[in-house]
């Protein structure tokens, strides 16, 4: 139950367990909807689970209709995968490109400007709207990156990518089971923006010490692999 994601008595959040299940499931069936009508399959993709979830919601506190509904909640999610699968499939970041080509660098860096910050504005709006404005998010700052071609304006993306998946599973520190010593510390600088740069850093220090044990660990299973192999 717990590897399903649908019983969590050790860890409470890995909710995206059993979602990422869910996902492997239906993707092919969203993917050959795409083909047939892209926007009806789009549409279903949100409003279903959506729907599901409001109808289920008032009887959430029944043992059997609970697991739906929360299944339903979890697909809400889908909408994330739907839109990378969109913006893939249809070449849109690249259509995007090619179109802002024509523009002049200022446009294009003006351009780029606003849509990561129109972007940045949406990530936090639920669900559905995230799904569309993070990667519209993430393209814009990186093609704004590309066109001003500053090292020293690049050095703090490397340096996050590198540690990035250390950072998603440090920053559930700050949730759940260790919110109600963590949280405090994370909001202590009050304003949402200072909030978000203080809560980064906080995890991107934790991830440069973490990742040392890690390399270290790595190093000795690899050497008794080698010994095995």
């Amino acid at each position: 139950m717990e590897c399903a994601g649908l019983y969590l008595p050790t860890m409470k959040f890995c909710w995206y367990v059993v979602f990422y299940w869910m996902a492997i499931f239906i993707l092919p069936f969203f993917a050959r909807g795409c083909d047939k009508n892209p926007v009806l399959s789009v549409l279903a993709s949100v409003l279903i689970p959506v729907g599901l979830s409001k109808v289920l919601e008032p009887f959430a506190g029944n043992a059997v209709i609970g697991v739906v509904y929360d299944l339903s909640t979890y697909l809400i999610r889908f909408s994330g995968v739907a839109s990378g699968f969109v913006f893939a499939k249809y070449r849109l970041f690249e259509k995007i490109t090619d179109f802002n080509k024509e523009s002049g660098k200022p446009i294009r860096i003006l351009m780029h400007v606003l849509l990561s910050l129109i972007a940045f504005l949406g990530v936090g709006n639920g669900e559905v709207l995230g799904a569309v404005a993070a990667p519209m998010f993430i393209f814009g700052l990186v093609e704004l990156f590309h066109e001003i071609k500053d090292r020293k304006l690049l050095m703090p993306l490397a340096v996050l990518g590198k540690y990035s998946l250390s950072i998603w599973f440090l920053h559930s520190i700050f949730f759940n089971q260790c919110e109600a010593y963590t949280k405090p510390i994370l909001y202590l600088p009050q304003s949402p923006v200072l909030v978000f740069l203080w809560g980064l850093g906080l995890c991107l220090i934790a991830a440069v010490l973490i990742e040392i044990p890690i390399r270290f660990l790595t190093k000795l299973k690899n050497k008794a692999l080698d010994v095995v192999c």
